[in-house]
């Protein structure tokens, strides 16, 4: 999400990073996983083309289908 969209994720540890940023972030080292989420999963696969573009295949890099309001769904469904 950018900076001030809603609705704020803290339902479990991550790292926020606006689309229009990650052209800078380091790389990861090792093999990492790395799990991009967004509200809808629109921007999260763009976010995943440029990590790749940027970082190589080294790490393991998705998108969270769906988004956030797919997780959301889940979630709730498992609770039924």
């Amino acid at each position: 999400r950018e900076v001030g969209e809603l609705p704020e994720v803290s339902a479990f540890k991550h790292r926020h990073r606006p689309l229009k940023q990650l052209a800078g972030l380091e790389p990861l080292h090792g093999k990492d996983t790395v799990v991009v989420f967004c509200q809808s999963g629109n921007r999260s696969r763009q976010a995943v083309t440029q990590l790749i573009s940027s970082w190589g295949n080294d790490n393991k890099i998705f998108s969270l289908k769906g988004g956030i309001q797919a997780w959301v769904k889940h979630q709730s469904a498992l609770k039924q």
